[in-house]
């Protein structure tokens, strides 16, 4: 067989080792999202994304269906020892969202806006958490800031 088609093989079969392990295990991210929880008129699922990323979804709906209304996240970057908070409103349906912490909190207009603070995470107050207020009235349960 020559060089070409060695390599042509040699990559077919990391194709689909990798797309039967995707097949097998699912997406990353789905395998690391809690339950839904609804509260009221709302919805929530918290999503582990990685170590240092965790997003908190939320839905208007009372069980994780339709579309995602808006998120709160916290991000920890190593470099610097930072923490950032960010709250995203995807709709503009009037419905605001706060990212809330010990500390700081990130606030939208209710119209499809995205805000971020960011901050030492030692400048953080305990519990090291974060969660997610919508309609300046139901709060998503607390979940630990992405902190290694």
């Amino acid at each position: 067989m020559g060089f070409a088609r060695r390599i042509i093989s040699a990559i077919g079969a990391a194709v689909l080792a990798t797309t039967a392990l995707i097949a097998v295990s699912g997406s990353p991210a789905l395998a690391n999202q809690g339950p839904c929880y609804a509260r009221g008129s709302f919805s929530f699922k918290n999503d582990w994304i990685s170590s240092t990323l965790t997003r908190i979804h939320v839905f208007h709906s009372g069980n994780c269906t339709g579309g995602e209304i808006g998120s709160g996240q916290a991000s920890y970057t190593a470099s610097t020892g930072t923490i950032t908070i960010g709250a995203y409103d995807l709709e503009c349906d009037g419905i605001g969202f706060v990212t809330y912490t010990h500390g700081y909190s990130v606030k939208t207009s209710g119209c499809g806006t995205h805000y971020f603070s960011t901050h030492a995470a030692s400048a953080y107050g305990n519990p090291k958490n974060f969660w997610v207020n919508v309609g300046g009235s139901t709060n998503s349960n607390a979940v630990s800031l992405p902190i290694p």
